[in-house]
């Protein structure tokens, strides 16, 4: 298996590589561009799976995943810290449906909803009946 974490312009920030025996990986990135509520910066984690050698024709499988870099903390007196700064939620219950679409809401919807609760304040979205799709939740 080899993993690759990808910077948002596609730049390799890392590469690990583990055999069949490994059950764990740890990759270090040096000087990480933090995702926050202002600044949600993205990495592409890309974990291949080979037969054998590294090698196109020994791939079995491929699979990226989008990701952000940061730390999550809860304090009793200081409250929710991300990246050290406390951060106060603001946000609401959406259900993963809309009028005329039920679930199967295009991508253009979603920007359009997220950005409007963004606009009005609010920083999260609890989310109701049915799982978050991936544009959803890459937005």
């Amino acid at each position: 298996m080899v993993q690759s974490l990808m910077d948002a312009e596609g730049r390799s920030v890392g590469t690990v590589f583990t055999d069949s025996n490994s059950t764990e990986l740890s990759l270090e990135v040096n000087s990480p561009i933090l995702w926050s509520v202002d600044s949600p910066y993205l990495y592409t984690l890309r974990t291949c799976l080979y037969n054998g050698d590294i090698g196109i024709e020994n791939l079995l499988d491929a699979v990226d995943v989008r990701i952000g870099i940061r730390s999550v903390d809860f304090d009793p007196q200081k409250g929710l810290l991300l990246n050290g700064y406390n951060v106060k939620l603001k946000g609401c219950d959406l259900h993963l449906d809309h009028a005329g679409v039920g679930t199967a809401v295009p991508d253009e919807l979603w920007r359009y909803k997220l950005g409007e609760l963004k606009k009005y304040g609010f920083n999260a979205v609890r989310s109701s009946h049915n799982p978050a799709s991936p544009a959803m939740l890459d937005l």
